[in-house]
């Protein structure tokens, strides 16, 4: 193992007793080589690709502007990969998978006189506590995530992230690196290795008046809360998957390194935590994007699982 990396796994070891025990303890796992060489390339140049066409414009925390889920073939190869379809099934313990269409990261570095960096350091859940919790809570967020209108805006595959409960079973979260992460300076992914254990009697404490707040949402933890200390930046290969448990405490630090941090999040998430009215318009939503950017003859049987082609009868 090289030392300057974070302990890490070759996908072929996912359901090694060694990783297993890692999950359980620390509530991540990161598989390197996850990805090879030309696909972090190919997916890197498509990013460029894109910045070009609009306009290099990125949001405040380093995503394209103006769009919210990307449908592009250099994408949707990686989300049909084998590898990455292995590492989720293995997690979520079922290969009827889907996997989410979210957009990328790029961190450019903060200027050395700026005090204010565009990434601030932050902590939070990508999740409201109190609903993840509650014992009737299924009932609204599966009434939620119905609402959702994949066909009408491309949101629907943004706001499904933060909409979970416990029935669903474990939530996952991952990110690829597409730079070598070796220094704290990188910046990049921060998270607090097994909060997610200790995540439901820390709801039990929580601020009470936040109870009242229902639906999806990102718990932000204050910058003075104790929590901060705890918080550890893994190292990561160009290539590399870090994957989270979603009950973990994670955030992101700035950019302070002289390199651009380039990454790409995603998700995925059991079949049957989605009510067949849902399954379908996604599917179907999903079927019209494929076909809108010229994937078609290059979906494998493994991306017509986790696309949902399935669900859609038509597709």
């Amino acid at each position: 193992e090289d030392c300057r990396y974070t302990q890490s796994f070759l996908v072929e070891e996912r359901d090694s007793p060694q990783a297993r025990a890692f999950w359980d303890t620390y509530g991540f796992l990161i598989f390197h080589d996850a990805v090879s060489e030309g696909q972090c390339q190919e997916l890197q140049d498509d990013m460029e690709d894109l910045l070009k066409e609009r306009g290099g414009r990125l949001t405040n925390f380093g995503m394209p502007k103006g769009v919210n889920s990307l449908f592009r073939p250099a994408l949707l190869r990686l989300r049909q990969s084998e590898n990455i379809a292995h590492i989720f099934s293995s997690l979520l313990h079922t290969s009827d998978i889907r996997v989410g269409h979210d957009r990328w990261l790029w961190h450019k570095p903060a200027p050395a006189d700026s005090a204010s960096p565009c990434t601030r350091r932050n902590l939070h859940l990508d999740l409201n506590p109190w609903d993840y919790v509650e014992l009737n809570g299924s009932k609204h967020v599966q009434e939620r995530l119905d609402k959702l209108q994949y066909g009408c805006t491309d949101r629907a595959f943004i706001s499904e992230n933060n909409d979970v409960h416990f029935s669903m079973g474990v939530c996952i979260q991952s990110i690829l690196s597409l730079s070598d992460i070796t220094d704290a300076s990188n910046g990049g992914t921060i998270l607090v290795p097994g909060s997610h254990k200790t995540f439901h009697n820390w709801v039990n404490i929580a601020d009470q008046g936040q109870r009242r707040n229902r639906g999806p949402m990102q718990y932000k933890f204050d910058g003075k809360d104790r929590i901060q200390s705890l918080a550890q930046h893994p190292r990561l290969r160009r290539g590399s998957l870090l994957v989270w448990d979603q009950r973990c405490v994670h955030g992101s630090t700035p950019n302070r390194s002289q390199q651009d941090r380039l990454a790409i999040p995603l998700r995925s998430f059991p079949r049957i935590a989605m009510s067949e009215m849902r399954a379908r318009e996604r599917g179907q939503t999903v079927a019209k994007q494929i076909d809108a950017c010229g994937f078609r003859e290059e979906v494998t049987a493994i991306g017509r699982v986790v696309f949902g082609l399935n669900d859609n009868r038509t597709a």
